[in-house]
This record gives C-alpha cells, structure tokens and sequence, in this order.
C-alpha cells in the first residue's frame, strides 16, 4: 500500500508478483486507528494498466475499512511483475491539523493464481500523510540559519547566511553557512 500526498489522492495497492499470473484479488484496506480526518472512498476504486482486464469493486465496511475485489468475468491474468494494480480515492478534512497520518494496512488478504489456487502474500503497510503545514510557522525548526518555508503544504528549508551565536566565546563573528552557526 502506498498513498500520493495532499487534502485528496490515491491509496496505491501495489502487487510484487515475481513468478505467477495472478486471477484475482480480494482484501480489505484499513485506516485501523479510524482516523476522523481521512475518508477512503469506496466509490473511486480503479484498475490500472497491469490490471485493466478486471473489474474493480469496492465496499465500505465501516471503521475505517473498504473491502476491495478485482475479479475478471473473462480469463484476464496479472502478468508476472511489480506495481499498482489499484487505486482507491481518499479526502483529508481541509480542516485537520498538519502533521498527522494514519497508517494504512492491508488485511484478510486472498490472492489466487489463475487455476485458483492461493497464493502467498506478504503485505506491507503504507500512511497517508495530512499536510506537513499551512503556514511557515508550522514548519519553524528552531534554527537561524534556515528561512522555514510553507511551499504546497510542504515544509522546505533554505540554508541563509544570518549572523548566528555558536556559543564559544571570542572566536569571531559566527555566520551561518550551510545550514549551521559557524566562524
């Protein structure tokens, strides 16, 4: 599972199948803390090019969890390989708070080859993030040597050259340079 970044993206079900053509796939993508800031929409689950041949639905479970299917009414197949065979649509209230994020964990897992059989799946967790901040002051990292900076919701930091205090005495007009206070 992973996640694109901003107030709407997509949770990315990603599939690492090296050796077998997949037939079909079932599972559940959870926000297990029920995070009230973050909607997974179980109206926006979409196939993508490694898994155009299938149909992809959705169901919301309720706390927190969509049950996702990808089946193929014909003998589609996921071609061995790696990368997204899913998306699912999320919002983040435009009202929460920057820095949180809720982890994202794929759960009752049922991945068939194409006779059917279960395969092995090791999943992996993903987190979508809520904006890093909305104004500079969400990003002040303490430092005088940095101009903080609110950039699309991202904290960007630019080293500066301002007159600075490394706290040793008689050493010299300290200037920041490269990020911290130095001669």
């Amino acid at each position: 599972v992973a996640d694109t970044y901003g107030f709407t993206g997509t949770i990315d079900i990603e599939l690492d199948n090296p050796l077998d053509p997949v037939g079909e796939v079932h599972l559940e993508v959870c926000d297990r803390d029920q995070r009230t800031w973050l909607t997974i929409s179980a109206a926006s689950c979409i196939t993508t090019g490694r898994s155009s041949a299938f149909t992809c639905a959705a169901t919301d479970l309720g706390g927190g969890c969509v049950q996702v299917d990808l089946t193929s009414g014909v003998s589609g197949l996921i071609d061995p390989g790696t990368g997204t065979i899913i998306q699912l649509g999320y919002t983040i209230d435009p009202s929460t708070s920057p820095g949180d994020y809720a982890d994202v964990t794929p759960a009752n897992i049922d991945i068939r080859d194409d006779s059917g059989l279960a395969l092995a799946v090791t999943p992996e967790p993903g987190k979508v993030d809520t904006l890093q901040c909305i104004t500079a002051e969400d990003c002040n990292d303490f430092s005088v040597c940095t101009n903080d900076a609110c950039v699309g919701g991202i904290c960007q930091y630019t080293n500066n050259s301002n007159t600075c205090n490394d706290g040793l005495y008689c050493n010299g007009t300290d200037t920041c340079s490269g990020g911290t206070c130095s001669i």
